[in-house]
């Protein structure tokens, strides 16, 4: 594959916006949820999740079959390689009537996604989850004979499907950006949707060998029950528009935070859209009538992608990194936003404040998870030394009730944007995370949350001061964030 100078810059421009876009993270080095755990265990287990290809390339990456090992940032690093290359080959392909400089904004954008933010921010997690999106991207940049593409595109989604489940429609999302594209270029309609089709047989093929690929692996009651599929019924249903809604509010609480010139931009490539489909109305077949109601649906249909795979599961997790194929409709609205408007000026004019917030939303983010890991250590510190102090032995059950505090950085961070409340988690909630978190400190003793205060009155009050109280008994040490209401 011989790289030629427009390539050239657009991997320039777009590396060097990505790695400066990731330099708060790399700096913050906070261990990321399920990093806690697998920095001290050294697991992988997302095979038991339905996500097989991840414990492959996790250990790949560790040269190492059964032991893994925190290589932060070098797991982030080779995703943020692999995106770009994926990038460049699909840039080549089918967006060669932009400029690198546009190009580049484009898939800068796709990987600026703010609920992204959480994926690139485990230390373990992210390379399966960046690669799921990536490889999607291969399908659509070569072109070959029509059943080598239909092979490429089922192993692909496949493959997708094995490192991370949620970023799936992103392939969708692609296939009508695709036709989007055909149409602009007075490509023949029949041609168009013959494609769409057999993008829709590769999606189709590529999720019925997953499926067979799921029963095999996934295991567990946890993983199993958040695969469910809901009723199809009105409870089901019902179920599934709550669902939905509470994605499309996450997504609009970012939303309202973007400058408004976000607004402008999502007209232009509303009206571009359907000055395109209104060309279409002169060709008088079925296949362009057929063509007009796809492009016309087309932005809609590609924002529901964002999350309607996930409103239809029983069970579903809701949780910004999920969202990941927002990049779908992010990457379909910059395309047709470019593609509408030639003079760089306007287009600079209208990109640059919201290139701008990308880097300030995630260097806000970034020193919020530096701040809150800062203030962990020495809660941490100070709970583990009052543990030892007490319970030298390690023989008493550690409980934990109630919510710490977050750190005043953190505090202002989520003044300035509410929305990352949930990406900068607090570890220590009735124990989740913070039951790890403990064994850090040498503590050997059986950690677990508890929703039991009352019992702090019947025991023996060992500390006490703004951040937590401690309680101990003969078997047991309470640790609380919350005052026990005696009588």
């Amino acid at each position: 594959m011989r790289i030629n100078h427009k390539d050239k810059g657009f991997l320039i421009i777009l590396t060097c916006m990505i790695l400066l876009y990731i330099l708060p993270i790399i700096l913050a080095d906070r261990l990321y949820i399920d990093d806690i755990l697998r920095s001290q265990l050294g697991y992988k287990s997302w095979g038991i999740n339905g996500r097989p290809l991840a414990d492959w390339v996790v250990s790949v990456l560790n040269l190492s079959i059964d032991n893994v090992t925190d290589l932060s940032p070098l797991p982030l690093l080779v995703a943020c390689f692999v995106f770009c290359t994926c990038s460049m080959l699909y840039f080549r392909e089918n967006l060669q009537h932009l400029s690198s400089y546009k190009a580049s904004i484009v898939f800068f954008i796709v990987f600026a996604n703010p609920f992204m933010l959480e994926n690139i921010s485990y230390k373990f997690d992210v390379l399966p989850m960046v690669l799921s999106l990536s490889v999607l991207l291969l399908p659509y940049s070569f072109g070959l004979r029509k059943e080598y593409c239909t092979a490429l595109g089922s192993l692909c989604v496949l493959a997708s499907l094995s490192l991370y489940q949620a970023s799936i429609t992103f392939f969708c999302s692609l296939a009508l950006l695709e036709f989007f594209l055909s149409c602009r270029s007075n490509t023949q309609y029949g041609d168009a949707i013959g494609r769409s089709f057999n993008r829709l047989l590769q999606f189709i093929v590529g999720y019925l060998a997953y499926h067979f690929v799921a029963k095999i692996y996934i295991e567990g009651e946890y993983n199993q029950t958040h695969s469910q599929i809901i009723d199809i019924s009105m409870n089901g249903l019902s179920a599934a528009y709550a669902t939905a809604k509470l994605f499309n509010d996450k997504i609009m609480s970012v939303v309202y935070e973007v400058p408004s010139l976000i607004y402008i931009i999502l007209i232009i490539s509303a009206l571009y859209v359907v000055f395109i489909a209104i060309r279409g109305f002169g060709k008088k077949s079925l296949a362009g009538y057929l063509s007009v109601t796809i492009l016309l649906f087309s932005p809609i249909i590609v924002y529901l992608l964002t999350f309607i795979h996930l409103s239809i599961l029983k069970y579903p997790v809701i949780t910004d990194r999920v969202l990941i194929s927002f990049c779908g409709f992010l990457m379909f609205v910059m395309v047709v936003f470019y593609s509408s408007i030639k003079g760089k000026y306007l287009t600079s004019i209208l990109m640059t404040p919201i290139i701008l917030f990308t880097y300030v939303y995630s260097y806000t983010y970034g020193n919020a998870l530096k701040y809150q890991k800062e203030y962990d250590v020495v809660l941490s510190q100070d709970i583990s030394k009052t543990i030892l102090d007490n319970d030298p032995d390690s023989k008493k059950i550690i409980k934990i009730y109630g919510t710490q505090n977050s750190s005043e950085q953190r505090t202002n961070a989520i003044r300035r944007f509410p929305s990352l409340e949930t990406l900068v988690p607090l570890y220590y909630t009735f124990g989740w995370w913070g039951t790890h978190m403990l064994k850090m400190y040498d503590i050997k003793n059986t950690v677990t949350g508890s929703n039991d205060l009352e019992s702090a009155c019947h025991m023996h009050k060992i500390s006490s001061d703004r951040r937590f109280m401690a309680f101990s008994n003969d078997e047991t040490i309470l640790i609380s964030f919350e005052s026990p209401k005696c009588n």
